[in-house]
């Protein structure tokens, strides 16, 4: 059997890993521009530890799982996937791919936003070292501080925010850092308590919160802004966007099994997990590395019973919890069912367990049930 994944992130290493761990007789093939499967739930870590931290190598990741990995971008629409159906095989630069199984996993990009001098937004943050970033701008404002500008709420806003605030003390700065938010509730996807929770961390902390304000541009050393009241500038000296993430390169529909919809068209060979897919039925559909792995999983699991002919089983995970970091020993969310609240250290010990649990499935150890 041969299964050729395209995407490389948490929900392509996962349908890679689970078929090499549960399958014999696979011959396995990647394809993904990228030389490194990043730990985008890390990345807020990059502002005090090395960026190569929080990555690791798609070429010592194909040495331990056997696999072949094709370093190319392929266009992908609703023609071509119709035409990998029909054809059974991949054109690439270097030669035809043919397969038995095509898995589309290439997830999710951030939202596009105008940019301006010292702006950056996640795609800066992996290409370049998070502390250089943070030592350019304490450089650059050594005789006057200005403040640093967070611009969206989400898990990755929130937690480079107060990422920024812990280290900024730590290093005895009183930098001024201002939370700019389009919504008018933190976190809204969960209990209203949470929101209570977030902005009372706010406050103590001193972080200057703007709810309902959306964020148009920057330039000349301020960013544009916009609420009820109109438009406004503010002064920055450096401004992070974390404005939400979209499926890339379009949005995907897949039955209750994980195959792909094109048109109405179900396509039996090429199956799609991860943030770039919505799949039918009630499973989780998040655009979470939660979601991802587990939907992974799942397509992995169903290409393994299609090809030994029986039956796909249905996806149909639940939300088995929310975590998101406050900064060094501090987190807040839930497990199990969202009124089972937690805070604090104990928050922080049960997220930093989730990203082990990733950590060790990338060394071919799979504790997920």
């Amino acid at each position: 059997m041969r299964v050729v994944i395209v995407g490389g992130g948490y929900a392509g290493m996962a349908v890679l890993i689970s078929l090499r761990q549960s399958a014999v007789d696979v011959e396995l093939h990647l394809i993904d521009p990228s030389p490194f499967h990043c730990k985008l739930t890390h990345l807020q870590q990059t502002l005090r530890r090395p960026w190569v931290e929080c990555r690791v190598a798609l070429a010592d990741l194909a040495e331990r799982f056997a696999f072949t990995h094709h370093r190319w971008a392929l266009p992908i629409d609703s023609e071509q996937l119709l035409q990998w159906q029909a054809q059974r095989r991949i054109r690439l630069p270097t030669g035809v791919l043919d397969f038995d199984y095509a898995v589309i996993a290439t997830g999710s990009r951030p939202r596009a936003m105008p940019k301006g001098s010292d702006v950056y937004d996640q795609c800066d943050f992996l290409r370049q070292e998070g502390q250089d970033v943070l030592a350019r701008y304490l450089e650059r404002t050594r005789f006057q501080r200005r403040g640093i500008n967070v611009v969206g709420a989400g898990p990755s806003g929130l937690q480079f925010l107060f990422e920024l605030h812990g280290l900024l003390s730590e290093l005895g700065y009183d930098d001024r850092l201002r939370l700019i938010d389009g919504r008018t509730r933190l976190l809204p996807q969960l209990p209203e308590g949470f929101d209570r929770h977030l902005r009372q961390r706010l406050a103590g902390a001193g972080i200057e919160y703007l709810p309902g304000t959306r964020y148009l541009g920057a330039h000349d050393g301020a960013i544009e802004v916009q609420d009820n009241s109109g438009k406004y500038r503010l002064t920055s000296s450096l401004t992070l966007l974390f404005p939400g993430v979209e499926p890339y390169p379009e949005a995907l529909r897949a039955n209750r099994y994980g195959r792909l919809k094109v048109a109405d068209r179900l396509l039996w060979n090429v199956f799609a997990a991860g943030d770039c897919v919505r799949f039918d039925g009630s499973g989780l559909n998040t655009l979470s590395a939660q979601a991802a792995v587990r939907k992974g999983k799942q397509v992995a699991e169903n290409i393994k019973r299609v090809h030994q002919g029986r039956w796909p089983r249905l996806y149909a995970h639940p939300d088995r919890g929310f975590l998101v970091s406050l900064g060094p020993w501090d987190a807040l969310g839930w497990l199990l069912v969202p009124l089972n609240r937690v805070t604090g250290l104990s928050a922080f010990i049960a997220k930093e367990m989730v990203e082990k649990q990733w950590d060790l499935f990338l060394e071919g150890i799979d504790t997920y049930f």
